[in-house]
């Protein structure tokens, strides 16, 4: 991934890459290098939230996901991974309310859990993966 061409100064004129906006999210965390940081920023969210969630390995997976249907709509998520239990992410960062993002988000949830059935031909209800939205 390339370095994002919107780099911006702190006081002091040092660049940096402001990680609350949607480009430096992304350019950040979804690089495989930077695996371990986005693990301890998911721990420490499903902590300060209360969840029982430990992630220990994550995979990424393809941003984009296709429509399924020729009318339908491209999805092209911040970051989307999943871990060896289970457990598929959806990582979005919104810092600016939006009246849209609860719709996007079940629109992004549901996507992936209809999509989890097409690779797993046994899938029946109640085995699918668990999706966390963050």
């Amino acid at each position: 991934m390339e370095t994002p061409t919107r780099i911006e100064r702190n006081d002091g004129g040092k660049p940096f890459v402001n990680v609350k906006l949607d480009y430096g999210f992304k350019w950040f965390f979804g690089q495989l290098k930077r695996k371990a940081i986005l693990i301890r920023y998911l721990n420490a969210i499903f902590e300060r939230a209360g969840r029982d969630i430990v992630v220990k390995d994550i995979e990424y997976h393809d941003k984009e996901m296709l429509p399924e249907t020729q009318e339908g709509k491209k999805i092209i998520y911040d970051i989307y991974c999943s871990s060896p239990e289970g457990h598929h992410f959806i990582v979005e960062m919104q810092n600016v309310d939006s009246p849209l993002f609860v719709n996007r988000i079940v629109f992004y949830t549901a996507r992936i859990i209809s999509g989890q059935g097409e690779h797993i031909p046994h899938l029946s209800a109640g085995t699918a993966g668990k999706l966390e939205r963050v």
